[in-house]
């Protein structure tokens, strides 16, 4: 991982590392050189993790005559190819974009996507940073899809399957709001021809009321004379 070096130190210096998790090291000192100086090598042994990477080891470098030890910060590089997950964006534009992630480092060189038992119609674009577009959201397009990554240390592959759901929610939000338009169209139209038969049935009685009362009156005055 790393080697931290003290030269030409009479007597020979002392090495030792610390660090946020259990550190191993050696110390090793070369033949007195004709002046009695000593060269002292410490080497950082780890079994390097992901959780390693960006975190902060520290050299400690001891000798009579330092007023204090001489520290030396050194952060890690770990290099490893964990995981690729892949998501489904909707744009705006009403297109779908899968998008490969990679929890990688350093991150990866190329991004590969392949659709199983299948092969991308030209309308799909594939961009270096590894994404997908599927611009036009036709039903064919369901299936398998997978993103596979590269880098220095090696790769790691994601899948996710696309159902039709994907293409058609769209059209079934659609005819769900026309069957709601039109059921309410309906129910008005009800409503609308029901009143106005109860408004014809409550009229009809007393225009037929008018005549007879004429009647009843002409009667009467026939009554009169008689």
């Amino acid at each position: 991982i790393a080697t931290c070096l003290a030269k030409d130190a009479k007597p020979a210096a002392s090495i030792h590392w610390k660090g946020p998790f259990i550190v191993s090291f050696t110390q090793s000192a070369t033949r007195p050189a004709p002046d009695g100086t000593v060269n002292v090598s410490s080497p950082l042994r780890l079994s390097p993790t992901r959780e390693m990477n960006g975190q902060h080891v520290y050299c400690v470098v001891e000798h009579p005559a330092l007023k204090s030890p001489e520290i030396l910060d050194y952060k890690l590089n770990i290099h490893y190819m964990k995981s690729v997950t892949i998501t489904a964006v909707k744009t705006e534009q009403e297109s779908l974009q899968l998008k490969c992630f990679a929890d990688a480092n350093p991150s990866p060189i190329t991004y590969t996507w392949t659709k199983e038992n299948d092969s991308f119609p030209k309308s799909i674009t594939e961009q270096e940073d590894g994404i997908l577009t599927l611009p036009r959201m036709t039903p064919d397009l369901a299936g398998l899809y997978a993103c596979e990554t590269y880098n220095k240390v090696g790769s790691a592959k994601a899948f996710l399957y696309l159902y039709a759901d994907h293409f058609t929610q769209r059209q079934h939000f659609m005819i769900y709001v026309i069957i709601v338009l039109l059921l309410f169209v309906i129910i008005a139209l009800s409503f609308f021809l029901h009143k106005k038969i109860s408004s014809t049935r409550n009229d009809t009685p007393s225009q037929q009321a008018a005549p007879l009362q004429q009647l009843e009156n002409r009667k009467e005055d026939q009554d009169e004379d008689t």
